[in-house]
Formats: structure tokens, C-alpha cells, sequence
């Protein structure tokens, strides 16, 4: 409900991959320190990373300048810089891998597989 509400319908997928990522890394981070996610990262403020997708520092800071309790997004700064880019970068890696043309090796028609030594063909009666 959280994301149908704040997550526009045409967002790409480099947005929903991003997404997933501050969803998984606040749920985890929020485990670890024993607080809860929205004390981690406010809704606001993930959703306002996930739109803006910051690639240093001052724009992250940017992002949550109206946020309070800035002391755990300070803290972890470098841990949401590092989940953005991941997933920029793993979303450029599938693109490419989708672009490599299909390489599977085609056989000559004289080409036949290796027999197995220890099988024994039934002799025909």
C-alpha cells in the first residue's frame, strides 16, 4: 500500500530496482541496529532518494534536509550511496547481457559425442 500510494505507475525500472534495494537495505539496517525501518529512512525521504537517485554525498544530503533524526542517514550515508549505485550498475549489466548476441556452438553433422567406455550394448537376438 506504501508504494502503490507514493510510487508513481511510470517510474522505470531502474527505479523499482532501486526500490528494492533501499527496501531491502532500511528492513536489514533496522534489524541490525534494532530500530525501526522508518527511523532508519523515513518513507519520505526513501522515496525522495529513489526519485532523485543521488551519485555523491551533497545530493543525498539533499534529499533529507527537511528529515529530523538526520544522526542515522548521516551514519549510513555511504551504505545508501553504495545500494544506489549497485543498483544502477546491476541494471546496466542486464542490459548487456541482454544485448549479447546468442553464441551456441553449432555441430558439424560428422561429429558425434564420446561413447561411454563401461556401456555395454544389448546384443540383438
Amino acid at each position: 500500500m506504501l508504494i502503490q500510494r507514493n510510487f508513481q505507475q511510470h517510474q522505470s525500472e531502474l527505479h523499482t530496482g532501486v526500490l528494492k534495494g533501499m527496501l531491502k537495505w532500511r528492513d536489514f539496517t533496522g534489524r541490525k541496529e534494532d530500530e525501526s525501518p522508518s527511523y532508519i529512512m523515513p518513507n519520505h525521504v526513501l522515496f525522495q532518494v529513489v526519485n532523485e537517485m543521488p551519485s555523491n554525498k551533497n545530493e543525498l544530503k539533499d534529499c533529507w534536509r527537511s528529515a529530523s533524526g538526520q544522526g542515522m542517514m548521516l551514519k549510513f550515508q555511504d551504505e545508501v550511496l553504495q545500494v544506489v549505485l549497485n543498483e544502477i550498475e546491476a541494471l546496466k549489466n542486464k542490459k548487456m547481457d541482454l544485448k549479447k548476441p546468442n553464441t551456441h556452438i553449432k555441430l558439424e553433422n560428422s561429429v558425434q559425442a564420446a561413447k561411454n567406455p563401461e556401456y555395454v550394448e544389448p546384443t540383438q537376438a
